[in-house]
């Protein structure tokens, strides 16, 4: 009920749910779902028997940004009087932005240990391939490594489906490294 709701990606389908219980002692008749962003709601039936429920639903595509919707239900009771309820629903629509990072050490993918076998005080090289797998432009990429290594990028901007190499470099130290 409350914002941001769950977090989707634009372009996604949203799907909403809206359950309708009936909890008077009299049949509702003329049940119509709205929706005030003019989503096309669909329901069982327009009949509901006292102390039962059905589910509504309506589908959309994910935009961008908080959004929020109103569903409302009204029906008439068999004197015609009229009854109503509402209540909000909300998600964050958040663009899609996919990378990829693969770090080599002197030309090896060495994910798991023991990795290449170097000579303690030589210069050891590392490359990261950052990759843009998303459908939009990223800025500010920048890359950084947990030991203090100083990663120099050619960009700092990366189109979407480009790639990069960063470079960094460093004294090889006894043992084991990671």
């Amino acid at each position: 009920d409350a914002p941001p709701g769950p977090v989707l990606n634009v372009g996604d389908t949203v799907t909403w749910t809206y359950v309708v219980s009936n909890t008077g002692s009299r049949d509702l008749t003329n049940i119509q779902v709205t929706d005030d962003q003019g989503v096309t709601v669909t329901c069982p039936g327009t009949t509901l028997p006292a102390g039962e429920s059905f589910t509504c639903t309506a589908s959309g595509v994910a935009q961008e940004g908080q959004y929020e919707n109103l569903g409302t239900v009204t029906a008439e009771l068999p004197n015609g009087q009229t009854v109503s309820a509402s209540d909000p629903s909300h998600y964050f629509g958040q663009k899609q932005v996919v990378m990829t990072l693969e770090k080599s050490t002197e030309g090896f993918d060495a994910d798991t240990p023991p990795g290449p076998s170097l000579p303690v005080g030589s210069t050891v090289h590392w490359t990261y391939v950052v990759t843009n797998t998303g459908t939009e432009l990223l800025d500010n990429v920048t890359v950084t490594d947990d030991q203090g290594v100083t990663v120099a990028c050619p960009f700092t901007s990366l189109a979407a489906g480009d790639s990069m190499t960063c470079t960094a470099s460093g004294v090889v130290q006894p043992g084991q490294y990671a």
